[in-house]
């Protein structure tokens, strides 16, 4: 399972995709949007679980792509909320030196975006070990 170079890609992208869990996002400016938060909070959480859900599927590769399609999706979703509400808060003007000024919150708002590129750089590589094994089956046959 770890000689695999996808497992490392979905495992270092499913914690990108978990850092704004850990470190905390940039809150809403009221609780008008607090659903956005929750719906940006459980993305994170779903394109986290996804990631690591798909480690343990080795065996299915289809399945595995699958999932690993869809993590991304959530994570690009989750991405862009995260983008639009850290927006928000900043043009109402409430936080935007905590905003700036929050190492966290950076590393926080850029973990995701890496996340979706370590999710899409492990579906290729589950996309090549399918292509190999097709390849091996056939020179079996």
């Amino acid at each position: 399972m770890i000689q695999r170079i996808q497992t490392v890609f979905l495992l270092v992208g499913a914690i990108a995709c978990a850092a704004p869990l850990v470190l905390g996002t940039a809150p809403l400016a009221d609780d008008a949007g607090a659903w956005v938060g929750m719906l940006r909070i459980g993305l994170f959480a779903l394109a986290a679980l996804l990631g690591v859900v798909a480690i343990f599927l080795f065996n299915k590769r289809e399945i595995q792509s699958t999932l690993v399609l869809w993590a991304q999706l959530a994570a690009v979703l989750a991405f862009l909320f995260l983008l639009v509400s850290g927006l928000l808060y900043a043009v109402d003007g409430a936080g935007v030196q905590s905003l700036v000024s929050s190492g966290a919150t950076a590393v926080a708002t850029l973990a995701p975006g890496a996340g979706v590129v370590l999710y899409q750089l492990a579906r290729r590589a589950v996309r090549a070990d399918i292509k190999l094994v097709k390849s091996m089956d056939r020179l079996r046959d």
